[in-house]
């Protein structure tokens, strides 16, 4: 009833088992990977079109050069000062 035979049935079985669930996770992680390769391609092919002038209508449009933009306001310049120091006291033991 237990013989050598009996034996391999049984480590067979959990070695298959073992070995397809490690091709299981093996694909799995290929599919993972392609689907962000697909996502992530398709999102750079939209920036790419939409820097390049073809406007898809998924994305918002960026503006043009076309338009100047508003003229900076002019920057006030004030003299910089230092602050006064900081009068120093003694340390008391």
């Amino acid at each position: 009833m237990y013989g050598p035979g009996n034996f391999m049935q049984i480590f067979g079985f959990f070695w298959a088992s073992l070995t397809g669930f490690v091709f299981f996770l093996i694909w799995v992680a290929v599919l993972l990977l392609l689907v962000r390769f697909l996502l992530i391609g398709t999102r750079a092919a939209k920036l790419y079109l939409r820097s390049n002038g073809e406007h898809d209508g998924l994305l918002p449009q960026r503006a043009t050069s076309a338009t100047t933009p508003a003229p900076a306001a002019p920057a006030t310049t004030t003299p910089a000062t230092k602050p006064a120091p900081r009068p120093r006291t003694p340390k008391v033991p």
